[in-house]
């Protein structure tokens, strides 16, 4: 998947040039970044990031400038009081920036020696 380029059409990047960005630098790690939609649920994040060391983030993207709802922070919220990784990009860096943390937890895990067996172990 070719990454969109910020400089060349657009003065400003919409959300699904944000969006798309994000996706190619969660695949560039190894990682999927599913479409996360639920019927009986509104606000939940844009995407569901799941990638190598068992280190899974939810995203919201909006376009630069753009800001999280009310209803989209709550949904947020919920899912930091369950220890989840929750955040919204709006801009190339900050996507990056998301990036960078990503690939230090992930560092940690191998380092640490993180098994996604050994949660199933007794």
């Amino acid at each position: 998947m070719s990454e969109p380029n910020f400089s060349k059409v657009f003065d400003r990047p919409t959300e699904a040039q944000v969006e798309k960005y994000l996706v190619s630098q969660i695949q560039k790690l190894g990682g999927i970044a599913y479409k996360f939609t639920s019927p009986a649920r509104r606000s939940v994040p844009d995407r569901l990031c799941m990638l190598p060391m068992g280190v899974i983030v939810f995203v919201e993207c909006k376009k630069p400038g753009g800001a999280a709802t009310a209803l989209q922070m709550g949904e947020l919220k919920r899912l930091w009081n369950l220890d989840h990784w929750a955040t919204v990009v709006s801009t190339k860096t900050m996507v990056d920036a998301l990036i960078d943390t990503i690939k230090e937890e992930i560092d940690v895990r191998r380092t640490n020696g993180y098994s996604s067996n050994s949660r199933n172990a007794s």
